[in-house]
C-alpha cells in the first residue's frame, strides 16, 4: 500500500507540488525563496511569519508547530506508519484524485497530531513534498534516517 501511495505522489511530477500553494501565497514563497535560497528554510520562515500575522486575531497567540515536528510527522506518513493508514487508504482510493486535494488531506492528518490548522500548514507541506520528490522520497527517508542517527550518537 504505501509504494502506491508514493507512486500516487510521484505521478504528479516534482515543481507542480508549489503550484498546490495559493496564487499569492506562491508570490509570497517565491519572495522568500530569492532571499533565503533554500525552501527547508523557507519552509521555517512560513511557520514563524504566518503565525506571528494570525496571533492578533485570537485570543492568544496559537502554538507554532516546529518544522522539525512537521517532518518527522511527514517521514512517518512517508513510510506508511499506522497512524496514517486511513488518510493513505483514502486517497488510494480517489482515483480521481487531484493534488490539491493530496495536499489538504496530507495537511488534515498532520495538522491534528502537531496541534494547529491544516490551511496554516498547507504551504509548508506543497514545499515539503516539492523537497521530498526532487530528492527523491527513498533518498530523503534515508537522508532523514541518517540525520537522526547523527544526532542520537549511533
Amino acid at each position: 500500500m504505501n509504494e502506491q501511495f508514493i507512486a500516487l505522489l510521484e505521478q504528479y511530477g516534482t515543481d507542480s507540488w508549489l503550484q498546490t500553494i495559493p496564487k499569492y501565497q506562491q508570490s509570497m514563497i517565491t519572495t522568500m525563496y530569492a532571499n533565503l535560497g533554500d525552501y527547508e528554510k523557507v519552509a521555517r520562515e512560513w511557520l514563524c511569519v504566518t503565525n506571528n500575522s494570525t496571533a492578533p486575531f485570537g485570543s492568544e497567540a496559537p502554538q507554532t508547530p516546529t518544522l522539525e515536528r512537521i517532518l518527522d510527522e511527514l517521514e512517518l506518513l512517508l513510510r506508511g506508519d499506522d497512524k496514517y493508514k486511513n488518510e493513505i487508504t483514502t486517497l488510494l482510493a480517489d482515483t480521481n484524485i487531484i493534488q490539491y486535494a493530496v495536499v489538504a488531506k496530507i495537511s488534515e492528518a498532520i495538522a491534528g497530531i502537531v496541534g494547529t490548522a491544516s490551511v496554516f500548514i498547507g504551504p509548508v507541506i506543497g514545499i515539503l513534498l516539492f523537497i521530498v520528490l526532487k530528492m527523491g522520497v527513498n533518498a530523503w527517508l534515508k537522508a532523514r534516517e541518517e540525520k537522526r542517527n547523527h544526532s542520537s550518537g549511533a
